[in-house]
């Protein structure tokens, strides 16, 4: 052993466990490989991304097919991908940076699949859809005989 090396300690069962195999229950004491990190080591930060609406396709060709990832680097190729009409009928429009900032990117009206290299920092993005079917709604106040006022909604 060496100054530095880790040790790890493992209690022996209990000789009236059903586990025991004759142990007296002491500690044992077990070097470990010397677990001393390496002075010239870097550790390389990892970011967080998130999307609505769509999807994170690939990080750094790693599938993801999500829309959350805690593991991506600095510098790392983002594949996005999101509906070209989402479950309420409604079509496309692009995508939004929420949260972060993403440096010489231009997101395209309508390009529903992208790509763009990862930044140093955490992003959420999401996909943006064109008001669908039904959302524009005209109220109206009209006074019904016997029932105070009723609001009614057309459209």
């Amino acid at each position: 052993m060496q100054p530095g090396d880790a040790i790890a300690t493992v209690i022996a069962a209990h000789p009236a466990s059903p586990h025991a195999k004759g142990g007296t229950g002491h500690p044992v004491s077990i070097p470990l490989p010397n677990q001393n990190p390496d002075p010239d080591a870097v550790e390389v930060p990892k970011f967080m991304l998130q999307t609505y609406e769509g999807e994170i396709q690939t990080i750094a060709a790693r599938a993801v097919n999500g829309t959350f990832d805690s593991d991506v680097h600095a510098g790392e190729t983002v594949e996005l991908n999101a509906p070209l009409v989402n479950a309420a009928g409604a079509a496309f429009k692009g995508w939004r940076v929420v949260a972060g900032y993403i440096p010489d990117v231009t997101f395209q009206p309508g390009q529903a699949a992208m790509q763009f290299t990862m930044p140093a920092s955490n992003l959420v993005l999401e996909a943006e859809y064109e008001a669908g079917p039904g959302t524009d709604a005209t109220v109206s106040d009209e006074p019904q005989r016997g029932k105070g006022r009723v609001f009614a909604g057309a459209g």
